[in-house]
């Protein structure tokens, strides 16, 4: 019997014990300064819709026409073909510059 008692008093005191303060850590904050790529806007020649006149493709009976087109439109389509190879490469060199 005094086993007995003697263990309800243990578990009695070892109940009663405060349980130990936990102190939490402290929280700082650090500011961190990443570089967020930004969009640039293109120039304004890369955006400027291609000029008219174009050429206009004409039936292959027309007695001017060689290629569906007369002299004069193969000419204006050489030119519109020439100006657009040639923004073409402003893209890339635009694209690619850092």
């Amino acid at each position: 019997m005094r086993t007995i008692l003697a263990i309800a008093v243990l578990l009695t005191v070892g109940c009663h014990k405060k349980p130990p303060v936990v102190v939490p850590p402290e929280i700082r904050t650090v500011e961190v300064s990443v570089p967020v790529p930004t969009k640039v806007a293109p120039p304004a020649e890369l955006l400027a819709a291609v000029k008219p006149p174009l050429p206009v493709f004409v039936s292959p009976t027309d007695p001017m026409a060689t290629s569906g087109l007369t002299a004069e439109g193969e000419r204006m389509l050489r030119g519109l073909i020439e100006e657009l190879l040639g923004r073409l490469e402003a893209w890339k060199a635009w694209a690619t510059t850092p």
